[in-house]
């Protein structure tokens, strides 16, 4: 085969390539703008984005809970739930906002001691319907071994499934990653800031605290 043919074929494949490239780019450009012409307040700075801890778990546990006690928190559990692919029977109840949410739940009085004073970072229980959500919450961090060769996730799994206030209560575990999970954990779903930003923007309350942790949540 002619070189000067190859190369001319070649030249070409290469000139359409950049031309898709340039079209696809004036697409996610337009996306983008009109996305932020629509919700402009995300622009400004976040509380925690002053105070330089736009990236402390903790203070985004603490917003999750006030986001999920709010106006629309159901719908917005339900939202995350379902984008993170959790499948339930007993999903639609979340909308009827019956659970409580609590940060930082201390495990006490353990078969190993080392489990004693470890911390869940949300557990939302529903003692109506009979359901439990146990988040952990990572963004700067990773999960950690305890002395038992298991992960925390499995400190706090085993925790929940052998705890009789618990007993007969559907259970989910998600594990919320500041990016997607590189590491897949048996029992765990994963889940990402993107999901939980999606929610709460799909089923934003008329509230200027969840309207300002939307706007740490855009920044990250």
């Amino acid at each position: 085969m002619d070189d000067r043919y190859t190369y001319q074929v070649f030249s070409e494949c290469c000139e359409e390539l950049r031309s898709l490239y340039a079209q696809e780019l004036n697409l996610v450009y337009e996306r983008h703008t009109d996305f932020l012409n629509k919700h402009s307040f995300l622009q400004s700075k976040s509380v925690l984005s002053v105070i330089r801890k736009s990236y402390w778990e903790n203070y985004h546990s603490l917003l999750i809970k006030y986001v999920l006690e709010n106006r629309n928190g159901g719908r917005i559990l339900r939202h995350f739930l379902q984008s993170s692919g959790v499948k339930t029977a007993w999903i639609d109840s979340v909308d009827n906002q019956t659970y409580n949410v609590e940060t930082e739940h201390v495990i006490l009085k353990q078969r190993y001691k080392s489990w004693n004073g470890k911390r869940i970072d949300l557990l939302i229980c529903d003692d109506v319907n009979k359901w439990l959500i146990v988040v952990e919450n990572k963004i700067m961090s990773s999960v950690r071994y305890s002395t038992e060769n298991r992960t925390q996730l499995d400190i706090y799994k085993c925790y929940c499934e052998s705890n009789k206030r618990w007993e007969g209560y559907e259970k989910v575990y998600v594990l919320l990653d500041y990016k997607d999970c590189s590491d897949n954990y048996e029992d765990w779903v994963p889940a990402n800031y993107v999901n939980l930003f999606s929610a709460i923007l799909n089923n934003r309350p008329d509230d200027s605290v969840v309207d300002d942790y939307l706007k740490t949540l855009f920044s990250i």
